[in-house]
């Protein structure tokens, strides 16, 4: 039996197709949610996961102990690039909702126009690379903000956003954790000495082992840094961003 075809034609004047800024829009404000949801719920993770889908159980507290301080540190690592990259998508975010045409070799295509999926694929790639941190004097967000006064309040935004979170202690410890080396948590001396020994002349000590030089933050007071900054900083700013982007990107032409 001939399998029949259920495709409804339905006329092109009935229906109303998003233009390629709508799109653009859509795809990113969707890929904020979903790393916004990753970095929760690694953060959620910390002393909550199923330690037998980790690693098998010692009933030992100090082995224990030990693989647990490990696991809760990837958790926590974890999120904080999830949220540091949701922080970087707020920026394409503004751009590709404020930018008004794109590229596709060398030939402007307007974004209200209906433009081919390769070629709406294409203009977003070359879109993306377009933006950069917003303090570089290259930025595109400049540019845009001179083109397209209404998009001023949420390009400001953005700015406002960055001169605190440029120097705060969530983007120190990503650029820490993504350039530089792996903290180590304090909660892991609770479980196994800090070194072997200890040298000392005088009053002063010298280094004898490698975590005399490693980076040491406390793996708790981390996690609830990174809450209070979710709760108090990072979750308003995203919503007020979207908040000022929406009519505009859906306003009636």
């Amino acid at each position: 039996m001939e399998q029949q075809d259920k495709r409804t034609a339905i006329s092109p004047n009935t229906i109303v197709i998003p233009s390629s800024q709508e799109l653009f829009f859509e795809a990113k404000l969707t890929e904020i949610h979903r790393q916004y949801q990753a970095a929760r719920v690694f953060l959620c993770r910390v002393d909550n996961a199923n330690w037998g889908c980790w690693y098998e159980p010692f009933n030992h507290e100090v082995k224990d102990g030990i693989c647990k301080v490990g696991f809760n540190g990837m958790f926590l690592e974890t999120a904080i690039l999830y949220y540091n990259i949701v922080v970087d998508l707020t920026w394409v975010l503004c751009y590709v909702s404020a930018e008004f045409a794109g590229y596709k070799k060398g030939k402007a295509l307007k974004l209200d126009e209906i433009n081919l999926i390769q070629d709406t694929k294409d203009i977003i790639r070359e879109m993306e690379k377009l933006v950069s941190n917003p303090s570089t004097e290259d930025n595109p967000l400049n540019y845009l903000k001179a083109q397209c006064p209404e998009y001023a309040p949420s390009i400001d935004l953005v700015y406002d956003f960055w001169k605190g979170f440029a120097d705060s202690e969530v983007r120190k410890l990503y650029n820490f954790i993504k350039h530089k080396g792996k903290p180590q948590y304090n909660e892991l001396y609770q479980y196994t000495a800090k070194k072997f020994y200890s040298f000392h002349k005088g009053d002063h000590e010298y280094p004898t082992d490698a975590n005399d030089v490693k980076l040491e933050i406390s793996l708790y007071k981390t996690v609830e840094l990174l809450k209070d900054y979710d709760d108090k900083v990072l979750f308003p700013y995203c919503d007020r961003l979207i908040g000022l982007l929406i009519p505009l990107v859906y306003r009636q032409f």
